[in-house]
């Protein structure tokens, strides 16, 4: 009965927001897409693995890049909106120290490599991540800003190896949406096309290093938060292992320790190319974890397994997968058997069961951050919501009255029941990939919608929100765009803690399919 009230309520809301909506998006529809200025400096299409090379041959200065970073972000973010707070002029300080620091070290390169891997080298920031001195707001409006005053452990770990901070992105309150928009910073556009989303929560993240405005990105992952932007906005993005990276400092918080939120919200990477995932991940996992990793260094790509799903197995309530995007998977998958892999197509049967097995396990979480944690009352924002003068998204609202209702409609068997069978499903993974494979899976039904649709495919999030749930690796790769010129992507998925199987693959999908491909800029003498 749970089942069918959890989706019946998502459906129900999803229909009165879409008669709500639809208006609004054929508005959108016939609304010029705003574009960004061309990338003029190449210097912006150097992956961030090479710019540390070129740093510690003292071949380029932190400095240079830092500033080109910096003016590349003033030049989008007006159009784009992806920015809460900068920190531009401790960065360009940082930046200058660096570059002292390398003119009188007497370590060699590889000593610096190895101590420093990251040094001199740009990065942005999701602001619901802690970086001490910036906004840490995580998109709520309230009386007084929160300002960091720690760094979270992740970022603590950047700063170690010599990574410069330049700001922390936009988010949708809490996280919690799937569309990065908030009351505090607005919306955030994607550059492929501004009339549509560069999904959620970490939003403006995918879309600085999309528009050539950041070159490695730290983000978190609950339900493809990750995974989900990087597909919209055709870069990558890797959801790690659960509880291999720590998420001390991140929003939301839970009020008390919880195993299910340990290993399904994770702090990871989003980067332009395959390569830099590798890098930023060995940076950011926890240290005492490092030695259960395998590293892959050796191995035979094409000794690596490859398994494919096109759909969910009929999973209740979520869309049918596009068919530009099913076909864009297939070539992938003839590729690989071009190229010599040993590819199959599975079917595993606790897939149709994703909505129940990703979302219940949440919504049963006790404790956790919401808007209305602040004296806010549900029932009085609804109302301001209606007459148009609420200080809270729409998706906050209903995921508190779901959340509510939930937690006091599951019972304890219900909930012992589901587990179960989330152990059950992680035996069948780890049967299927052993440490030898991977598993090919879409990310999202469609290609970035237009504002707001969000609502009508909210179910839909379950094929990123299973592996959250499951506490595997999955990594979103971009392979090309649809007709419309929209990024499409797949997910790349291995067994527990074989997330650089994950980083070998995305390597390999890109040298066939090249990865990032810029999106349409503006011409140099239009007017944006």
């Amino acid at each position: 009965m749970m089942r069918f009230f959890v989706h019946g309520f998502l459906w129900i809301s999803s229909v009165l927001f879409g008669l709500i909506l639809y208006p609004i998006k054929w508005m959108a529809y016939f609304k010029k897409s705003k574009k960004c200025p061309p990338i003029k400096d190449d210097l912006l299409l150097i992956p961030a693995i090479k710019l540390a090379e070129l740093l510690r041959k003292r071949q380029i200065s932190s400095k240079i890049i830092i500033e080109t970073y910096i003016n590349r972000v003033k030049e989008v973010n007006p159009i784009l909106n992806a920015i809460v707070q900068d920190r531009f002029s401790d960065a360009l300080l940082e930046a200058t120290n660096v570059d002292i620091f390398l003119d009188e070290t007497d370590l060699t390169e590889d000593e610096l490599k190895t101590n420093y891997p990251l040094l001199g080298v740009p990065i942005t920031i999701k602001e619901t991540i802690a970086l001490k001195g910036l906004s840490f707001n995580g998109g709520v409006k309230t009386k007084t800003p929160y300002i960091a005053d720690f760094d979270n452990d992740a970022v603590k770990l950047i700063k170690n190896a010599g990574g410069i901070p330049l700001l922390v992105s936009n988010t949708p309150e809490l996280c919690l949406n799937w569309e990065t928009c908030n009351k505090l910073t607005g919306r955030t556009l994607n550059p492929y096309d501004t009339r549509r989303t560069c999904g959620g929560s970490s939003g403006g993240e995918a879309v600085l290093l999309s528009s050539g405005a950041s070159v490695l990105g730290l983000g978190s992952d609950l339900c493809g938060s990750i995974r989900l932007p990087s597909n919209f906005c055709g870069i990558y993005g890797h959801k790690p292992t659960g509880n291999s990276i720590s998420i001390n400092g991140t929003i939301p918080y839970l009020k008390e320790k919880n195993d299910i939120w340990e290993y399904a919200l994770t702090v990871g990477p989003l980067t332009r190319y395959a390569c830099d995932l590798n890098l930023l991940f060995d940076v950011v996992l926890k240290p005492e974890v490092e030695d259960t990793f395998k590293t892959f260094d050796l191995i035979d790509i094409k000794s690596i397994k490859i398994f494919y799903m096109e759909f969910d197995g009929d999973a209740f309530m979520t869309h049918v997968i596009d068919r530009e995007i099913v076909c864009k998977i297939q070539k992938v998958i003839n590729q690989f058997k071009i190229n010599g892999f040993e590819t199959k197509k599975v079917k595993l049967k606790r897939m149709s069961d994703s909505v129940d097995l990703a979302f219940l396990p949440l919504l049963t979480i006790s404790g956790l951050q919401t808007v209305f944690n602040n004296d806010r009352n549900l029932f009085g924002e609804i109302l301001r919501t209606f007459i148009g003068c609420s200080n809270v998204e729409p998706t906050s609202i209903l995921f508190q009255v779901l959340y509510t209702i939930s937690r006091r409609l599951i019972d304890n068997k219900r909930q012992k029941n589901i587990m179960k069978e989330i152990e059950a499903f992680r035996n069948d993974i780890n049967d299927l990939l052993g440490s030898d494979g991977v598993l090919l899976y879409p990310v999202f039904p469609t290609v970035a919608h237009f504002h707001g649709e969000i609502y009508s495919k909210t179910l839909d999030t379950s094929y990123m929100t299973i592996f959250n749930i499951l506490g595997i690796p999955a990594t979103s790769c971009p392979i090309g765009v649809d007709s419309n010129g929209l990024p499409i992507g797949l997910q790349v998925v291995a067994n527990f803690r074989m997330d650089r199987l994950c980083f070998k693959i995305a390597e390999e999908i890109e040298r066939e399919f090249g990865g990032w491909k810029q999106p349409p800029f503006s011409d140099n003498d239009e007017k944006v």
